[in-house]
């Protein structure tokens, strides 16, 4: 049974950089700067926000396919998955950006020492809310806060 899913919520992060990037090149006076310097940096700059674009696709198309699951016996991400048996600690860290958009990291720590973390979840307090409610199957250490 799946207690809860999500993914990363960062879709927007690089496009919107890509555009202040290139806004950026835009409003650079070229006017002191004269002859062969001129003829070298304009062509890099493109380059570097052509390269900077194609860094975005990639990025945008791995954070859709990034998928996470909790269900009653596992926490389950693309590389790892850990048994709910297993846990005794839940940690949620966020930035001040990230607590403004109510988005976060949740660590969840094994009894063998190895952790699993979900990147950029949105609300990540629904994750730990989803464990209670679900029927997640805990070790009698395991520490929710």
């Amino acid at each position: 049974m799946v207690a809860w899913q999500g993914r990363s919520s960062y879709h927007l992060r690089y496009p919107i950089l890509s555009i202040i990037f290139f806004l950026s090149l835009a409003a650079i006076d070229p006017g002191p700067i004269k002859g062969q310097t001129a003829a070298v940096i304009g062509p890099t700059f493109f380059l570097l926000w052509i390269a900077f674009m194609c860094a975005t696709l990639v990025s945008v198309y791995l954070d859709r396919k990034t998928k996470y699951y909790i269900t009653n016996t596992q926490i389950i991400t693309p590389k790892a998955n850990l048994l709910a048996q297993d846990l005794v600690h839940v940690r949620i860290q966020s930035s001040i950006l990230g607590r403004l958009r109510r988005v976060g990291n949740v660590t969840f720590d094994s009894r063998d020492g190895r952790s699993i973390t979900f990147r950029h979840i949105r609300n990540p307090e629904l994750v730990k809310e989803a464990m209670s409610n679900g029927g997640i199957d805990k070790s009698p250490s395991f520490d929710p806060e």
